[in-house]
């Protein structure tokens, strides 16, 4: 989060900002509450969970980057499944992203295996929903990819109120998302180590680890 906070402390006192640019903070400045609580929702094991709030936050970050430049009227129409699609114009990761939370999303009878577990009941047995702790790498690459894409959607929107920005830049045609950015260094080593430490637990038996 502290990337996060950094961002929105980069933003200068201004006057006369156009009613887009102030929703979209709005909506922005919620996100960041999600992916708190999607955090939270990790570590105590809700992977399922989890991925359904940065869902969710993800259709935040592409609204907010349509509305931007959206009037009142326009804004009103907008529905933030359908922004992904513009979104992806500035930052392509967003469609394979949101495939993969949408997919978990909607849980299939394949994936109902991971959420129940056969409990005694009265010298039977019953089904129950369980919490399983653990998938950090599950966790720790969607925690990543959604704060990378919140600080696109956010330098974006908010590009014209910013006293730097470091993960979009405005070019000759047009604006385009940094492969410098400080998110995107960190991205590879985080998963790496996530995923030593989900073989660790495996090997252990008490966890189960979903791929990005």
């Amino acid at each position: 989060m502290t990337m996060v906070n950094d961002a929105i402390a980069r933003v200068e006192t201004r006057d006369d900002v156009p009613g887009g640019v102030v929703s979209s903070e709005i909506a922005l400045r919620l996100c960041v509450r999600a992916l708190a609580g999607a955090e939270l929702l990790y570590s105590v094991g809700l992977r399922h969970e989890g991925d359904v709030v940065l869902r969710m936050m993800l259709e935040q970050a592409a609204w907010s980057f349509v509305a931007r430049d959206s009037s009142d009227e326009e804004m009103r129409r907008l529905k933030p499944s359908r922004c992904v699609r513009d979104f992806k114009r500035l930052y392509p990761p967003a469609g394979r992203i949101y495939g993969r939370l949408t997919r978990s999303a909607h849980q299939t009878m394949q994936a109902h295996a991971d959420m129940i577990e056969i409990v005694p009941v009265d010298g039977g047995e019953a089904v129950a929903l369980t919490a399983r702790h653990g998938g950090v790498a599950h966790a720790v690459a969607r925690l990543a990819w959604l704060t990378d894409t919140w600080l696109v959607a956010w330098e974006r929107t908010q590009y014209d109120y910013l006293s730097e920005t470091l993960s979009v830049h405005k070019g000759k045609e047009g604006f385009e998302v940094l492969k410098t950015r400080p998110i995107g260094e960190l991205l590879s080593s985080w998963v790496e180590e996530a995923l030593r430490l989900d073989e660790l637990a495996r090997s252990a038996g008490d966890l189960w680890s979903g791929d990005f």
